[in-house]
């Protein structure tokens, strides 16, 4: 785990220990939908750069998106498992850094928007 992550929500050393044992439980299911994503975006990028037709780009993403919806599923199974393991103070510290990361997604977004409009 990030020593990032750790200082920054001020994990004990025994929440560090019962964070690892849950991402442990799951590694292996990690690893491989990581594994799938890096296939399905390396064929999606492919598709495009070849110039394949609509339908064949809207296939190569649909597999990215399988992989994705997985992804989301397995952080929401895990958000369960290690919710309970933190004080009210670093869940607030969570959601502090998530409002963070959307609204610099948002302002990069809109940038990139702005300079398309130019």
């Amino acid at each position: 785990m990030g020593q990032r992550i750790v200082q920054g929500l001020g994990l004990t050393e025994e929440q560090v220990a019962k964070i690892k044992a849950e991402l442990r439980v799951d590694k292996d299911t990690w690893v491989s939908l990581f594994k799938n994503l890096r296939q399905a975006r390396r064929g999606l990028r492919d598709a495009i750069q070849t110039g394949a037709d609509e339908s064949a780009v809207r296939l190569a993403y649909s597999k990215v998106a399988v992989v994705e919806e997985e992804m989301a599923v397995q952080r929401a199974r895990l958000h369960k498992k290690i919710k309970p393991l933190l004080t009210p103070e670093q869940i607030e510290k969570v959601h502090a850094f998530e409002q963070r990361v959307d609204e610099f997604v948002g302002r990069a977004l809109k940038n990139f928007g702005d300079r398309l409009e130019q």
